[in-house]
């Protein structure tokens, strides 16, 4: 979970190595086990300061097997039914 987010120490490409992949239609990678990956051919990309707003057109989509989504609040992950327990007043 924390590849990702290079807390691991690994940095750029160093962050996928080790991870299953498979492709889609486009020939782009998608994580294996993930919960959903879409595959997209890009249409647009809005350059906007710092950032690049891609806009895609979906071409295939991925459903893995059903679990709970994973969330990260307050520097913990998480699953929704994790968050049922949390009193209302500290969600809000």
């Amino acid at each position: 979970m924390d590849r990702f987010a290079a807390r691991n120490g690994d940095k750029g490409p160093a962050r996928f190595f080790g991870a299953k992949w498979k492709t889609l239609v486009t020939g782009a990678p998608v994580l294996e086990g993930a919960l959903a990956s879409n595959d997209c051919s890009v249409e647009e990309v809005i350059e906007r300061q710092s950032h690049a707003i891609v806009i895609g057109r979906i071409e295939a989509v991925d459903l893995g097997r059903w679990s709970d989504p994973l969330l990260y609040w307050s520097g913990v992950y998480r699953t929704i039914r994790d968050l049922k327990a949390v009193p209302f007043s500290a969600v809000g």
